[in-house]
């Protein structure tokens, strides 16, 4: 296994955790809209920040990713 190879394994595996650690956050807090709200604040101005530092879209589809799921997860009960 290249160097290469063993750095992205474990930035994806990092990711994973953080992934499962936030849903953890999310499925436990009692103000889950309060939370919806905070995150969409903090997704835009990750966004902003990787637009400015000029990032690859491999990056920006990964941001992407995170914030469909996350967000996806945070959506009212019922709502499509």
């Amino acid at each position: 296994m290249s160097a290469e190879t063993e750095r992205l394994d474990f930035a994806l595996g990092q990711i994973h955790g953080l992934m499962a650690f936030a849903l953890a956050v999310a499925r436990s807090v009692p103000a889950r809209d309060l939370l919806r709200i905070e995150y969409g604040k903090a997704e835009q101005a990750a966004m902003g920040q990787a637009e400015k530092e000029l990032v690859s879209e491999d990056y920006m589809d990964g941001l992407h990713d995170v914030r469909d799921r996350i967000s996806s997860f945070l959506k009212p009960a019922g709502a499509p």
